[in-house]
């Protein structure tokens, strides 16, 4: 809770979180990123505006960037499962600066203990820092 704090999160008299996300926390029209695969080719949509393509060698050398970049900042954790049936499952390893977005993602996805992670097929990481810039990246 040191890290909420600092960002500014508080209780309110009726114990629930209140913080301000900030100026930019909305989705822009266009940013779901997606690595070149066969399979992302497949089964992503990308005559979709929304869906961007990004060249695998990019997103692999953002992410290393990112991870690095994280190593020494006070970060919260998270692991979620989104689907909740076998055949749909995916888990999630949340990692960010922004107490918000753990929140956000805490309440879009379902406990882990509540459904066996070892049936989950696919598993992703997202790493979220609010001031991090990225534009020096080609897609």
């Amino acid at each position: 809770m040191d890290l909420a704090k600092e960002k500014g999160m508080k209780t309110t008299k009726e114990g629930l979180l209140h913080f301000n996300t900030g100026k930019f926390t909305g989705r822009s029209p266009k940013d779901r990123y997606f690595a070149q695969s066969e399979y992302v080719d497949k089964i992503i949509d990308f005559n979709r505006d929304i869906n961007q393509k990004v060249k695998r060698d990019s997103f692999l050398s953002l992410k290393e960037e990112m991870v690095k970049y994280l190593e020494d900042k006070k970060t919260l954790r998270s692991r979620k499962v989104a689907g909740y049936s076998y055949e749909h499952a995916a888990s999630f390893n949340i990692t960010s600066t922004e107490p918000w977005a753990i929140i956000f993602f805490n309440n879009m996805l379902v406990d882990p203990q509540s459904f066996v992670m070892n049936h989950s097929r696919t598993s992703y990481s997202k790493y979220i820092h609010g001031r991090y810039d990225c534009s020096s990246f080609s897609l």
